[in-house]
């Protein structure tokens, strides 16, 4: 049986409306929260992306296996 023991998440945000004006802005801002992610297993470990919005402000929630 599998297990899930080391399944963890991070959020990414809140990323306003106006993050997402510009791609450069809100690719900055996704990939500084990506890097972030300092205790993965391995680089290829990423469970799931959802994508939240609360009052106007999205958040990413990354899934991952950490080591």
């Amino acid at each position: 049986m599998a297990t899930l023991a080391n399944l963890q998440a991070t959020v990414i945000g809140p990323l306003s409306p106006a993050d997402f004006s510009g791609a450069t802005a809100i690719q900055t801002a996704i990939n500084a929260g990506f890097n972030g992610i300092d205790d993965a297993a391995v680089a290829d470990t990423i469970v799931g992306v959802e994508m939240l919005n609360v009052l106007g402000n999205a958040y990413v929630v990354v899934f991952y296996k950490a080591s």
